[in-house]
């Protein structure tokens, strides 16, 4: 097979997506060889249909079978420098190597019934890949939930101390948004149809009229052309559109493009938390890194956590390109026009890929995550005991005060010692609640010294916990 597409010429620029971004097996399905090789497997299925229905001989059909698979891509591209079109210089260049068949190949034929019913396989094809990628990215949060939903760690809103939750539970909040998206994944998955076989403008009268030049009755000839068309599809492996234009929807690669940014979006999310964990005032969280991994060029101390950067930076470029697709489909004008192309050849594999890196990559993160669990005690002790100032005010309301006024009163109180705390001066935070006057009224010095020194105030988050995992245990089951 001429592998003209596959080895980089570094002496002009190359896309980061066609080597160091993504795994070789999702380079490959958005390769120019394997596209041109499903043109190819289209075209054969086509003769193969129009060979049992009569249009073409089975002698044809058998020797653009046996030729399929044999790519000449120079030949191809030489080709391509006089027409100007890809698809036509592929279809010459096959018809070239066919002295039976090659008269009759891309027969009745558009060249959206060749690409779009091959980019409606390559979608399907990749959104199976991420599906398994995607359960076992599930997995692995599975395991590190049920092995830290007991831990404590301190809950932050507007990055400030809040109150305590556990580890586990932080984590099922960024499992929860990733099941989410592996649910949309499927319906997307499900969802993908080709163009099927309908000809220059959807209405499939090139076909028609072969079947009326063979002596069918226009009625005949339109069962004979949905036939071929059947027959077609179920070869490939995909359904067909009921109706369509030149082209497929491009509805559809909104669908899909919506779907990989959904991913996208939580798994940055979940990376750039982590980032901030792993920073050196918080320093509870560290993703893995290799022995010899270096931190900085000129700090060696330094521990970044270049595998969440660098997972946040291809997430970013996957959301920006979902507004490609929803441009296409909005600006498509009649029955087509051209100006998707450059938007979907760059947009599409680049999504693909991208999406595969962070995946791939935020799998190996969460799979070898470090949690600083002495850390983690030390930084829940410098809040405990004003963050469990809402216990204090439930518990308060339940010996009969005022919600609103105890509310204030504490936020008022808060306020002071965050002052002190700012102007240097040292505060015993526990001592100065348990002697306020308004709080020792409704709750006694044992009561309060029980609420100090509780160990938890995690709610069920634990339980939380073990619902979620069952809950996607039985999705990917």
């Amino acid at each position: 097979m001429n592998s003209v597409f596959m080895t980089p010429d570094l002496s002009h620029y190359q896309c980061v997506f066609s080597q160091r971004f993504g795994t070789p097996e999702m380079r490959s399905l958005w390769s120019e060889e394997n596209k041109r090789l499903l043109w190819r497997t289209i075209w054969g299925e086509l003769s193969s249909a129009q060979a049992a229905l009569g249009v073409i001989t089975q002698e044809q059909a058998d020797d653009i079978s046996r030729h399929q698979y044999q790519l000449n891509m120079q030949r191809s591209l030489e080709i391509e420098q006089d027409t100007q079109h890809d698809l036509l210089s592929e279809a010459r260049c096959f018809a070239e190597m066919c002295p039976v068949g090659g008269g009759v190949i891309h027969l009745g034929a558009t060249s959206a019934d060749i690409e779009d019913n091959a980019d409606a396989l390559r979608l399907k094809v990749s959104l199976e890949v991420l599906d398994k990628k995607m359960k076992a990215l599930l997995l692995v949060f599975m395991k590190k939930i049920e092995a830290t939903k007991a831990i404590e760690t301190m809950g932050f809103t507007h990055l400030q101390a809040a109150e305590p939750i556990t580890v586990g539970y932080r984590l099922a909040q960024y499992l929860y948004d990733l099941h989410d998206d592996y649910l949309q994944l499927l319906r997307t998955l499900k969802g993908i149809k080709g163009k099927g076989m309908k000809g220059a403008v959807g209405s499939s009268a090139s076909y028609v009229e072969l079947f009326v030049a063979r002596g069918a009755s226009f009625e005949q000839a339109v069962s004979q052309h949905a036939s071929m068309e059947a027959q077609v599809m179920r070869a490939l492996g995909v359904e067909s559109q009921l109706v369509s234009t030149q082209t497929y929807t491009r509805k559809q690669d909104v669908r899909v493009a919506n779907s990989l940014a959904s991913i996208a979006a939580s798994i940055h999310k979940s990376c750039q938390d982590i980032r901030l964990l792993q920073s050196s005032p918080i320093s509870e969280w560290y993703e893995p890194r290799g022995a010899l991994q270096v931190g900085s060029s000129t700090m060696p101390f330094k521990r970044n956590p270049t595998l969440s950067e660098k997972v946040n930076g291809v997430c970013r470029i996957v959301m920006s390109l979902q507004s490609v697709f929803l441009t296409n489909a909005a600006h498509t004008m009649l029955e087509r026009t051209l100006d998707d192309s450059a938007g979907r050849g760059f947009g599409l594999p680049t999504m693909f890929i991208a999406i595969d890196e962070a995946i791939t990559t935020f799998t190996s993160i969460i799979e070898g995550l470090q949690v600083n669990t002495s850390v983690i005690k030390e930084n829940n002790g410098k809040y405990h005991a004003i963050t469990i100032t809402e216990k204090i005010l439930m518990l308060c309301v339940a010996k009969g005060a005022h919600r609103q006024h105890m509310h204030e009163h504490l936020r008022t109180l808060c306020a002071t010692l965050s002052d002190r705390q700012v102007a240097g001066k040292s505060t015993i935070v526990s001592d100065v609640i348990a002697t306020d006057p308004l709080i020792s009224g409704y709750l006694s010095s044992d009561e309060l010294a029980t609420v100090f020194e509780a160990s938890s105030y995690t709610g069920n988050c634990e339980k939380s916990c073990t619902d979620l995992l069952q809950l996607v245990a039985q999705s990917i089951a």
